[in-house]
């Protein structure tokens, strides 16, 4: 999307919608003198040849190019309030292009980048201003005319707001030039620049925490001259808008998640919604969609609907204030690409009364859900499985309504009562309650159907969803595969029984409407994970409204393992045994070098060559040392080496160590980085574990190193010291060894 220009008129025009990047707590660069507040430039008008050059800056006409106000006029910034400080860059052109650039350094290969910053033009003869900017070689702003926002001498409106479109670093820096095209006297006005990054693995979402803009009065995008919201569209500005602005009237609870600003939606007489067009998605990945809710306190409760291209992720469910100085409520859902470009929108549906939705800190992360939801109506459908190793399995209710119950051969227990027991079969694992979950409900008419029923058929629930409920398991297996199954019926069809789970030693978490399949229909919430060492595992459960979520009963079913086949240590042949030097890798690749890509054999290096073995780690059968050429010389830069491995599902777990030189940068699986700077050296093993970013089928795992000036030797040698794969068992396949099953070490190979 290349040089697509997005610019917000904040005085006296709509916003398009923009193009940008979203990732948490996007990352400001400010390019040196940003501002142009760094130098007094003391003759008039102000241009270069008779002062001195911008500091940070170059340009290619001295006598074109300058700041105003000068110590003694203002001939070119003669209109329009100074976005930043008191001063700005001013660009004429008057029979050729003028440009203004700064080199900017810093950036990270891959990571995406949005320019930000604000515009005017001189109001002189009717001429205005023919600009155009680029990032490295990408024009991300596209030719476009600049008039004046107003005449002059006046200064009461701002400049324009412009967006960039999304520019991808191929090295650590890039030039910014600013350019005033060939035309009549004309000149362009600039100030503020900005460029926020974003990591590659992150969906393209402007200003997603909302400290872009900076609002008065009461943060309308009506109020004064606040205008709409920088990357977003609303459909209907005189309801929504920034706090804090000149107060807080809205978001009056709560800690900002992040920065110092929320969006707001009022509804009071009608509603509205924001939304974004969300850009660099992937076709076919998968991404988290993460974002904070809180609600105005002391007035109405606002109902909120979440879409993600065209998709409904929530649907009128109600939001309540997080009071005092508590951090907001956090909603999670997935989100798979169909196209590299998703509508991404949040609603206030409230349909009468006052009612105020806060939210903030929005990001699209590629991510390998670990939840998933699933409708339930019968026993065929309630994932029980006939023969399947069960830790837990328990049914919720009031007395004499939660009865013992066989579904599909296995038994979920009687959990009956405020306080559920812990008497559980198969492997004898407990489990306890906490937060609000003390109230049941006796009998619930609804359409489960078979022995599914009587485990449909009461629920506990929370006599106040205010403070967030917990489930933990123990005595679980420690290392074990596991699918947790949580079982739940829509009560009534009434907003609010909406709730994040989320396992809280790995924050891994999905949002959930219980109402989202149709009154009186069941849906079971399925995690898979790993258990740790300590055998336990605890849930958070955090209502988004005043109810709570019903708890029907829940079971918990042990996978088994089996090794990762196909996933080999550096150096080695099909056996597993380490190479003879200079012979070629065959199991993995080298993909891209400082030249650029690539795709070509690794050579393996072994100590009978001598240096750089030692002070490389010596030589085992295990393992060798892989590097780009016999000699393993590298020129500086990054290198990407790469293995592949299938699995048949995505819940797997490895473990292992590398040695590298100089050093790796990214550990990435499926295009996701997974570790960042996880280490460096040659003379010693660094660990490192995965446990999330797999996918059922092909897996491509990479390893990022950067060899240092000047050049000499670089390397990477990695060996796997476990790699297992959950198995979801057959019917009537396990046996009396499934009870003792621990992670399977993977053979010295793999």
């Amino acid at each position: 999307m290349s040089g697509q220009l997005n610019r917000i008129v904040s005085a006296l025009c709509v916003m398009t919608t923009c193009l940008g990047v979203g990732a948490k707590a996007a990352n400001l660069i400010t390019p040196t003198n940003a501002g142009f507040e760094t130098d007094t430039f003391t003759v008039a008008p102000g241009y270069v040849s008779g002062n001195f050059p911008i500091t940070g800056w170059s340009d290619n006409a001295d006598n074109r190019v300058g700041i105003n106000p000068t110590t003694v006029s203002n001939d070119f910034g003669n209109n329009g309030v100074t976005p930043q400080g008191s001063k700005i860059a001013f660009i004429q052109s008057n029979g050729s292009a003028t440009t203004l650039s700064q080199n900017i350094t810093g950036l990270t290969a891959g990571n995406n980048y949005v320019l930000f910053y604000r515009e005017n033009a001189r109001n002189f003869g009717g001429n205005n201003a023919n600009a155009s900017t680029t990032l490295g070689l990408d024009t991300v702003v596209s030719a476009h005319s600049v008039a004046p926002v107003q005449a002059s001498p006046t200064h009461t409106l701002p400049y324009y707001k412009v967006v960039g479109s999304a520019y991808t670093a191929t090295g650590t820096s890039a030039n910014l030039v600013f350019q005033n095209n060939t035309g009549p006297d004309s000149t362009l006005l600039v100030d503020d620049v900005r460029l926020y990054e974003y990591a590659a693995n992150e969906g393209v979402v402007l200003n997603n925490s909302f400290e872009w803009d900076s609002f008065t009065g009461n943060g309308y995008s009506t109020d004064g001259t606040n205008g709409p919201i920088t990357g977003w569209t609303s459909t209907s500005l005189d309801r929504t808008g920034l706090n804090p602005a000149g107060g807080s009237p809205f978001a009056n609870n709560g800690v900002v998640p992040d920065g110092s600003k929320v969006a707001f939606i009022q509804y009071n007489g009608h509603g509205g919604a924001l939304s974004t067009t969300v850009t660099n998605l992937v076709v076919g990945k998968t991404y988290q969609i993460d974002l904070k809710l809180n609600a105005r306190s002391g007035f109405d409760t606002p109902n909120v609907t979440i879409t993600a291209g065209g998709n409904t992720l929530v649907a009128n469910t109600a939001v309540s204030p997080v009071g005092g100085a508590n951090p907001y409520k956090t909603a999670t859902f997935y989100y798979t690409a169909t196209a590299a470009t998703a509508n991404f929108s949040v609603a206030n549906v409230s349909t009468a009364g006052d009612a105020t939705l806060l939210f903030d800190d929005v990001h699209f992360t590629e991510a390998t859900p670990a939840w998933n939801t699933k409708q339930w109506t019968n026993d065929a459908t309630s994932g029980v499985m006939t023969g399947g190793l069960y830790s837990h399995a328990y049914n919720f209710g009031s007395g004499g309504n939660a009865p013992n119950t066989t579904i599909n051969g296995i038994l979920f227990r009687d959990a009956s009562g405020t306080t559920p027991a812990n008497n559980n079969a198969q492997l004898g694992g407990d489990f306890t309650l906490g937060g609000g979950y003390n109230t049941n409900f006796g009998v619930d008419t609804n359409n489960v159907t078979g022995s599914s029923a009587n485990l449909a058929k009461s629920f506990i629930y929370e006599s106040s969803a205010a403070t967030a409920g917990t489930l933990t398991l123990t005595g679980l297996l420690p290392g074990s595969f596991n699918k947790l199954s949580l079982y739940g019926v829509a009560f009534d069809p009434s907003a609010g029984r909406t709730a994040t789970f989320t396992d809280t030693a790995t924050n891994r978490r999905l949002t959930v409407n219980e109402t989202a399949n149709g009154n009186d229909n069941g849906t079971i919430i399925n995690y898979f994970y790993k258990a740790d060492n300590t055998g336990t595992l605890t849930i958070d459960i955090s209502a988004l409204g005043s109810n709570s979520y019903h708890l029907y009963g829940f079971a918990n079913q042990v996978l088994s393992t089996a090794v990762i086949a196909g996933l080999y240590n550096t150096g080695v042949n099909d056996s597993g045994v380490a190479l003879a030097d200079n012979a070629l890798d065959t199991h993995w690749r080298l993909v891209s070098t400082p030249a650029g890509a690539v795709d070509i054999a690794p050579v393996v290096a072994a100590g009978s060559a001598g240096f750089p073995i030692p002070p490389w780690l010596g030589d085992t059968s295990a393992s060798a040392w892989i590097t780009p050429a016999n000699d393993t010389n590298g020129v500086p830069g990054s290198y990407t080496w790469q293995t592949t491995f299938n699995l048949d599902n995505a819940v797997a777990y490895i473990t292992g160590r590398f040695a590298v030189d100089n050093d790796v940068t990214a550990i990435i699986l499926n295009g996701t980085t997974l570790l960042t700077n996880p280490g460096s050296g040659f003379g010693a093993w660094i660990n490192f574990t995965l446990d999330s970013g797999f996918v059922a089928g092909l897996n491509t795992l990479q390893f990022v190193v950067n060899n240092g000036s000047p050049t000499g030797p670089t390397g990477l040698r990695v060996e796997f010291l476990s790699a297992s794969v959950a198995v979801v068992p057959t019917p009537g396949a396990l046996s009396a060894g499934l009870v003792l099953m621990s992670m399977v070490l993977v053979r010295r190979r793999k």
